[in-house]
């Protein structure tokens, strides 16, 4: 209202989380006899090269550690939950940074994943105002990702409709990421300011020493980093399901069973009995039979195999 005195909020503290910086070291020598051959400057060129491709590859893997262990309870943020959970805990009530339902990845799962972001709140039950940027695939996922998000008309429909993903920007680009363990899950990071986060501690350093007694030259690259998230709207994604499309044994792969889709029955035994047959010998069945008549059993047509027990109308059966 005019004249009115400003309204002041207080700030309050959110959970606390705490980057763990790893240590990542590795390093070579050459000999004085390889030094004396005159290999030194070559194996060194060749050694170094090396060094810094497992440097690269080691932040690569841990980097796509944070997916892989996105649906795992023991690696945990700052409010105690993993990263994919339902149950994110915030000032205003527990937030969601999936969709319960395991489904593959298609046009409409991203599409689901967009309206999710847009309608996320901050912590204060405020419209957070972030959208969905890039999506991260497995390699297995690498050519659906392209039809999804290239293609001007929608895909795999005979539909001439828009492909309202693409025309909308919903995704920036898609990457892949070779580290990914799941063939099947798929992620899409926001543009939440304080989502997934890489510190660089100490970048990498080579360095170089000698030993007199060995007469050696050595040779070390350190490096100390961390990979985590602050903010859990920085990536959302439907849970992940476990998917066997080759089948799963229990045998190894030399045995006559090794081969079957199903686990090998000879290796643990198991009763199981679904009625698909019924033999009345074998089962005591108590029935309440107050009036007239007496119950029947007998196998019904449902797929499972189901035991039907019908009793007359009379009361009190």
């Amino acid at each position: 209202a005019e004249a009115s005195n400003i309204s002041y909020q207080s700030a309050s503290q959110q959970f606390t989380t705490t980057y763990n910086h790893n240590s990542f070291g590795g390093g070579f020598q050459i000999s004085k006899e390889a030094k004396d051959d005159g290999k030194e400057i070559d194996l060194m060129k060749k050694y170094m090269g090396q060094l810094a491709t497992a440097a690269k590859r080691t932040n690569e893997y841990q980097g796509a550690n944070i997916f892989n262990r996105a649906f795992n309870s023991s690696y945990v943020g700052g409010d105690n939950r993993e990263l994919i959970a339902t149950d994110h805990p915030t000032a205003t009530g527990n937030q969601a940074n999936t969709l319960a339902n395991q489904v593959a990845m298609s046009e409409a799962a991203l599409e689901d994943l967009n309206v999710l972001a847009l309608n996320m709140k901050d912590y204060n039950g405020n419209i957070a105002n972030i959208s969905t940027k890039t999506l991260v695939v497995p390699t297995a996922l690498k050519h659906e990702a392209e039809r999804i998000l290239k293609t001007r008309l929608r895909p795999n429909t005979a539909n001439n409709d828009l492909n309202a993903i693409n025309s909308l920007n919903d995704y920036d680009s898609y990457v892949v990421n070779k580290y990914l363990t799941s063939t099947t899950a798929f992620f899409s990071i926001t543009d939440c300011p304080d989502g997934l986060k890489y510190f660089d501690r100490t970048a990498p350093e080579f360095s170089m020493d000698s030993a007199f007694d060995a007469e050696v030259s050595k040779y070390k690259i350190f490096f100390r980093n961390s990979f985590l998230w602050t903010d859990f709207r920085g990536i959302i994604t439907y849970y992940d399901s476990t998917n066997f499309p080759n089948g799963a044994t229990n045998n190894t792969a030399q045995n006559v069973l090794g081969s079957m889709k199903q686990l090998d029955p000879t290796v643990l035994h198991s009763y199981f009995d679904d009625f698909d047959t019924y033999t009345a010998a074998e089962w005591t069945i108590t029935t309440t039979e107050a009036g007239a008549g007496s119950a029947t059993e007998a196998l019904t047509n449902v797929d499972g195999g189901v035991l039907l027990v019908t009793n007359d109308d009379a009361d009190d059966d």
